[in-house]
């Protein structure tokens, strides 16, 4: 939830090499070349320090890294595609099943990971408003509440039913004041659900892949 407050580590590669290949061979102070390339002062001479000390490695690292990221971007993938895969077969993880599930693939991976998820056993709320920002194509989303009953009822021997219903119907001539619905019990079977992490869009089933 973190919001910047200055553009200090805007600066992109190229141009942070630019200016350190400038100092380098023109000699010239750091902070005369950072107002025409607008990098700090300080920030270029400690890029110059560690280009020199790596022999001018033009390739060497320039920014700010994520050094606090639990698992890696094809670990994320992996988690991404197992929660779409559940969703798709209709055991879609609520945000605390989700966090429970990071945790425990982190630990079985034996990732370093902060105090805060061993102590309670899950990934922490932030960890999963990142997850969800990092990975667009999955949100949360609240599902279409049914109850239990008719999800199971609905098989094929039960439709099958319907045609015997129909040849009843034509054999005692039966009119709709004759048909009563029976089934009612005063009170709805359905629970609501909390929102589960599953695709932005509807989807078929993914293709199989590699298991947490």
């Amino acid at each position: 939830m973190y919001k910047r407050k200055t553009d200090r580590g805007r600066a992109d590669h190229e141009q942070i090499m630019t200016a350190v290949r400038k100092v380098d061979d023109t000699g010239l102070p750091c902070r005369n070349v950072t107002y025409e390339h607008g990098i700090l002062h300080c920030t270029l001479r400690r890029y110059c320090i560690r280009y020199r000390s790596n022999g001018g490695d033009g390739d060497m690292r320039t920014g700010y890294f994520n050094a606090q990221s639990v698992l890696s971007i094809d670990e994320e993938q992996l988690l991404v595609d197992y929660v779409q895969r559940a969703a798709a077969l209709y055991y879609g993880l609520n945000t605390m099943e989700m966090r429970r599930l990071a945790y425990d693939y982190a630990k079985k991976l034996e990732k370093k990971m902060p105090n805060s998820w061993a102590s309670n056993e899950k990934a922490g709320v932030d960890w999963l408003t990142g997850f969800l920002k990092r990975h667009r194509e999955i949100a949360l989303r609240t599902p279409e509440a049914t109850s239990l009953r008719r999800a199971m009822s609905f098989n094929r021997a039960n439709v099958a039913l319907f045609n015997n219903l129909e040849r009843l119907y034509l054999r005692k001539a039966l009119t709709p004041a004759r048909i009563w619905n029976v089934d009612e019990m005063g009170r709805n079977p359905v629970r609501s659900s909390r929102r589960l992490v599953s695709n932005k869009l509807e989807q078929s089933c993914p293709p199989k892949g590699d298991s947490l």
